[in-house]
């Protein structure tokens, strides 16, 4: 049954439902294609999401193409486990308004109806939220493929506008709070970089444990930081482990500066500290960084806001004044 309809019938239906959901338009230009086998699926090409009002772009979202499936005997007992979510040169515009507020902020439009039945529509809503939170499906996602996707952030009032992009990734999820999973690269200010991360269960008041590994491609230097992240609903902290090394410290300046470096940076490298933080201070402790035969151990201590200021002591009982010369 699914083969013979005509999918593309339900574009208008769609539209009104996230309409009412957001108060957005979405419009679907490609052809919407839905499947059973050999597993549930759905494809749509052409996806363009409106900004809010007084945004820069006309789209807050727009993608190429999108490609889903839903594992099978999973939904039987109630669980959503997908399969796989394919996003095809997505371009997503995030902007802090002139006001203040943020263009992903969805406001639905009202609805005018009976004060008594609204009254009365709220509780029955009430009591299905209550009993739908606690018999909430399970959820997975197996792997979500972000293929050349580009995030912008603009900032009206400040004027100014940061870019990711080649964003290249697999992700995946347990569940909606998590353990998380991703691995790819991205061009951050044109700077090409790798990364591989894990994160664990999101946590309310508990801990959440991450894992993050950057690196660039065209250098065998890895920077690790393995830690904690708490308090995230209120004033998160960040307490972890730095670590990091490589081969020639030259190269991966030069990758990350896109300017030559120092020729007596050229040597092996390693660095290791404790890093603690939060939105408003940072401190790295235990600092060491070797540099071929050379030794630096200090601490760094920044305060964060408007302007930073950082007081920074390094200590080095041994310089080797021939290999920097």
């Amino acid at each position: 049954v699914p083969a013979v309809m005509d999918w593309n019938s339900y574009k208008t239906q769609i539209a009104d439902e996230v309409r009412k959901a957001t108060g957005r338009t979405l419009q679907i230009g490609g052809a919407l294609n839905v499947g059973i086998f050999p597993s549930p699926n759905v494809s749509a090409s052409d996806i363009r999401f409106s900004n809010a009002a007084g945004g820069t772009a006309d789209q807050m979202a727009t993608l190429e193409a999108f490609r889903a499936s839903v594992k099978l005997f999973p939904l039987l007992t109630g669980k959503i486990e997908i399969d796989i979510v394919e996003l095809q040169n997505p371009v997503i515009e995030l902007e802090k308004l002139a006001d203040g507020s943020g263009n992903w902020v969805m406001t639905p439009p009202p609805v005018a109806e009976n004060k008594v039945e609204n009254k009365e529509a709220a509780n029955n809503k009430e009591a299905a939220n209550n009993k739908e939170s606690d018999s909430t499906p399970g959820f997975g996602l197996a792997l979500l493929q972000i293929r050349n996707g580009t995030l912008v952030y603009r900032d009206k009032s400040a004027g100014t506008i940061e870019r990711i992009r080649n964003l290249n990734a697999d992700v995946s999820a347990k569940s909606l709070s998590g353990p998380f999973s991703a691995k790819g690269g991205v061009s951050l200010r044109d700077i090409a970089l790798t990364f591989d991360m894990t994160a664990g269960r999101l946590a309310e008041k508990g801990a959440m444990p991450f894992d993050v590994s950057l690196g660039t491609p065209h250098t065998d230097a890895k920077i690790s930081l393995k830690g904690n992240v708490t308090d995230l609903e209120t004033t998160p902290k960040v307490s972890a482990k730095l670590n990091g090394r490589g081969n020639d410290l030259a190269s991966l300046i030069g990758s990350l500066s896109r300017s030559p470096a120092r020729t007596f940076t050229s040597k092996p490298f390693e660095i290791s500290a404790s890093v603690t933080g939060s939105a408003a201070a940072a401190k790295i402790g235990d600092l060491r960084l070797s540099l071929g035969e050379s030794l630096l151990t200090g601490d760094v201590s920044a305060t964060l806001g408007d302007s930073v200021r950082a007081d920074i002591s390094l200590r080095s009982d041994k310089i080797n004044a021939n290999e920097l010369l």
